[in-house]
C-alpha cells in the first residue's frame, strides 16, 4: 500500500536495514510486493533514481532502489523536488471468525509478572479492537523474569 501522496516515511530513521538494487523500469509497487516477501519488512522506501542513498549500499545510483523498514515510521512531508515514494506492507482487513463467540471464556488476565522460558524467536500475534491483527517479533533471553 503506497502513502498518500505528498507525504513519505521519516527519512531519518534509523528502521531502515536493506537496501535492494530494482531494475530499471521497476515501480514503487514492485517495491512494495519485495518488501511483501520479507518477514522484517514493515514499510519501505522506492528510491526512483538511487540518489541520496547511505554509503555502502548495495544499489546503484543510477538505478532505482527498494529499502526495507523494519518499523512504520511516522508520515512526514517531504522536501520540495524529494522522489522518494514510501508504503507499508498491506494491510488487508481481518474477517470475522465463522464461528461464534466463547461463552465460556469471557476474558483473561495476564500476570504483569511472567517468566520467559523461550530461547529463539518469538511471533506473538493478537486480534485488535478494530478487527486487524497486529504482531511482533523479536528474541528473548530464556529464563529472564519480568
Amino acid at each position: 500500500k503506497l502513502d498518500p501522496a505528498g507525504k513519505r516515511r521519516e527519512p531519518s530513521s534509523t528502521s531502515q536495514y536493506k537496501w535492494n538494487p530494482m531494475d530499471a523500469d521497476a515501480t514503487p509497487m514492485d517495491c512494495g510486493n519485495l518488501c511483501c516477501g520479507d518477514w522484517s519488512c514493515e514499510s519501505f522506501d522506492f528510491h526512483p533514481d538511487g540518489k541520496d542513498l547511505p554509503e555502502g549500499t548495495d544499489c546503484p545510483v543510477d538505478k532505482p532502489c527498494c529499502v526495507f523498514r523494519d518499523d512504520i515510521d511516522p508520515l512526514v512531508t517531504p522536501a520540495p523536488g524529494d522522489p522518494v515514494v514510501s508504503g507499508l506492507r498491506s494491510k488487508l482487513p481481518s474477517l470475522r471468525p465463522k464461528y461464534p463467540n466463547s461463552s465460556v471464556i469471557l476474558g483473561a488476565y495476564v500476570d504483569p509478572k511472567y517468566q520467559v522460558a523461550v530461547q529463539g524467536d518469538e511471533f506473538p500475534i493478537t486480534w485488535g479492537a478494530d478487527g486487524n491483527q497486529y504482531t511482533g517479533a523479536g528474541d528473548n533471553n530464556q529464563g529472564q523474569e519480568f
